[in-house]
């Protein structure tokens, strides 16, 4: 039995230094369960050659300033740098996440291989939700019809977040609303990281949902040219860290003596 699994790659060099290669493409293969992860064997060369094919992104080759060695410069959040010859050991890392939720017929067309694409929708016998909602959504836009949003409001209920959605459908001279009333956003809820990127031109930033499914959302500068803020919120201090920052010595008492 096949399965579709999210894909994502990272390169590790010297079981230090983990590099982004690629996430989000899909595969339509064997199923080994909701989650495994391979590792392929790789040498200084091979690293190389990804780097000049630009199989890495962000990622460039240099010459120190003073004996001009040859130096793999790698950018994620920040700017990572190893010498070629310092490289004792690497591994490109592929972890297999089961795709369980419901995805769009784009989506699986764009990410899957075409083989795979093909071999999956035929083994579906157009019985589950992307082949009756999404394929008839593929033929309604060949035939001009288009969906477009009119109103998204957030609600709370129990604790979690909602959205209600308000679409407008038109296609062959005809018009109606489609009407979602409980998308859940759940997965704000769970554990996530702020991705940076840049191209030398334009920085991108993102939010990266990791669990239970990986939920990636594009970021936006405000008018302050800021992606985000981050305030403490709450300090564990000692006496002398409290003294430092105000610049003299206090002495703890009662709040009666105070009064």
């Amino acid at each position: 039995m096949k399965s579709i699994y999210e894909v994502s790659k990272r390169l590790v060099i010297n079981e230090e230094i983990f590099v982004y290669i690629s996430d989000g493409n899909l595969r339509y293969i064997e199923d080994k369960g909701d989650m495994y992860d391979t590792k392929e064997v790789v040498d200084v060369d091979y690293i190389r050659k990804m780097i000049i094919d630009e199989i890495i992104p962000w990622s460039k080759i240099k010459k120190s300033l003073i004996k001009k060695e040859e130096v793999f410069c790698f950018w994620d959040e920040f700017v990572v740098k190893i010498k070629s010859k310092k490289i004792q050991n690497a591994y490109i890392h592929t972890l297999f996440s089961k795709r369980n939720r419901v995805f769009t017929f784009e989506d699986a067309k764009k990410k899957l291989p075409l083989d795979e694409f093909v071999e999956y929708l035929s083994e579906q016998d157009q019985k589950i939700f992307l082949n009756k909602t999404f394929v008839l959504w593929e033929v309604n836009k060949e035939m001009g019809r288009d969906t477009e949003l009119k109103n998204a409001e957030l609600y709370r209920e129990n604790g979690e977040y909602f959205l209600d959605l308000t679409y407008v459908e038109k296609g062959c001279g005809n018009e109606c609303e489609l009407k979602i009333p409980k998308v859940s956003l759940n997965f704000l809820n769970s554990d996530f990281y702020l991705k940076r990127s840049s191209d030398g031109y334009f920085d991108n930033c993102s939010i990266e949902y990791c669990y239970p499914n990986h939920v990636s959302l594009n970021l936006f500068q405000d008018d302050n040219k800021e992606y985000f803020y981050q305030k403490l919120l709450k300090k564990k201090m000692t006496i002398k860290d409290i003294e430092k920052e105000l610049g003299y010595e206090i002495e703890l008492i009662n709040e009666e003596e105070g009064e």
